[in-house]
């Protein structure tokens, strides 16, 4: 791939640019594909300015219903494009508050982008509120200079024209995962649905305090959080690994934060452990157990983040990509399992206070449409936060909850916190 060509973007019409698809696109177009019949995604293309128009209007809509944030979200209603909807709460006397949501399909933004979309819209509220007179005007035409290049551009790594992988090694990772996962006890199902609903949200928080004594306890057996949260799961992998800083310039800075960005690893990690029957007294975690399980989990992430394997993450997109559909059927249930990324300490991405507007509770979790759950772990002003994803038609919010809180119990107690 060419250092130099820092855009694979081409105008092949008036107004309408394409480039070539790789991995990562692939994967989300697929996905997309596969899932359309369940009404979760729908294409939307502005044809002219009166069109561009009446999208600038559609994206951002101040929602004086009277309906909260929470019970919008409840819906889960499908929406036409990425979209951000603002629900003014109830106000004091020297003070506004309002709830943003933003809204968008995971193959046009992922989690750390879209903390940096909420930064740069909080960073620019303040500006106008702070120097009424600037000027705010918007000029179209351009917005292709700054759209992303495939993932393997991005990476300054071969092209897959130049670089391409074989089935031999496709199949080897899937029959990894499939051997990897076959003796995984799952997570129960309400019901075994072939055809997702709603999907849900659920998050449970430490404390201040809480948090300040997991750190503590992680650095006394120089870990990490993530390790920590990872093992009580019987069966883990590195879910994500954040790419960006590995970037070539200009593909490193924050012009070109609206992409898809990470990569998944090739490899599993396996933790067996012995399960006590339901009739068997309740015990608290031992820390002993714990510290057994924690050491292999914290092996597993040394050896794999060594060095990332970016060309690695490429071969893990297209392993996980699924046939391209030719009916609306959608793929077999599975066995449910937990996946897990971490956002961070999100004060590094997204500013608390700009002028006079301040972020609380910034968050972000996907959809999931399948039968397993999508578990992130973020800190945030100085207490750490478990957000769980899931789908209504497999699980009930107090599940998950309850699940959410036996990790977090887990924790506490395997790491002698309490």
């Amino acid at each position: 791939m060419d250092p130099n060509d820092i855009s694979s973007w081409q105008e092949t019409s008036p107004g309408i640019f394409c480039r070539p698809l790789d991995e990562p696109d692939l994967y989300y177009l697929t996905n997309v594909k596969i899932w359309e019949s369940t009404a979760s995604t729908i294409e939307y293309e502005p044809q002219d300015e009166t069109e561009v128009e009446k999208w600038m209007n559609a994206t951002l809509t101040i929602d004086k219903s009277g309906q909260t944030s929470a019970e919008f979200l409840s819906l889960d209603a499908p929406v036409p494009h990425s979209a951000i909807f603002i629900f003014p709460k109830n106000t004091e006397q020297d003070k506004l508050e309002h709830d943003i949501i933003f809204r968008s399909g995971h193959d046009v933004i992922d989690g750390m982008a879209t903390y940096a979309l909420l930064n740069n819209l909080i960073k620019y509220a303040a500006q106008a509120f702070s120097s009424p007179d600037i000027n705010l005007a918007v000029s179209f035409g351009d917005e292709y200079k700054n759209l992303t290049p495939p993932f393997r551009n991005a990476l300054g790594l071969p092209s897959p024209d130049a670089l391409k992988f074989t089935q031999t090694e496709l199949d080897a990772i899937r029959a990894q995962r499939i051997k990897n996962r076959s003796g995984s006890l799952g997570i129960p199902l309400r019901q075994q649905s072939s055809i997702p609903s709603k999907s849900g949200r659920a998050a449970l928080s430490f404390t201040v305090e809480e948090t300040k004594a997991i750190i503590t306890a992680c650095k006394s057996r120089n870990t990490t959080i993530t390790p920590a949260i990872h093992s009580p799961g019987s069966t883990t992998k590195r879910k994500i690994a954040e790419t960006r800083k590995y970037c070539r310039p200009p593909y490193n800075g924050p012009e070109y934060n609206m992409m898809i960005c990470h990569t998944n690893s090739t490899s599993v990690l396996v933790v067996h452990l012995t399960i006590p029957s339901d009739s068997a007294p309740h015990t608290a975690q031992s820390p002993h157990e714990f510290q057994d399980v924690l050491e292999q989990v914290q092996h597993f992430y040394h050896k794999n983040a060594k060095e990332v394997n970016l060309l690695d993450g490429a071969r893990c997109f297209a392993a996980r990509t699924l046939e391209w559909p030719t009916s609306a059927q959608l793929p077999e249930l599975g066995i449910p399992s937990v996946s897990l990324s971490r956002r961070g300490v999100t004060d590094q991405y997204i500013q608390a206070r700009h002028g006079r507007l301040e972020v609380v509770d910034p968050w972000a979790v996907g959809t999931e449409l399948s039968a397993g759950l999508g578990v992130s772990v973020a800190t945030c002003q100085g207490a750490m936060c478990l957000r769980a994803a899931y789908n209504e038609a497999y699980h009930e919010e107090v599940g998950v909850l309850g699940f959410l809180e036996i990790v977090k119990r887990v924790v506490l107690e395997g790491l002698g916190v309490v």
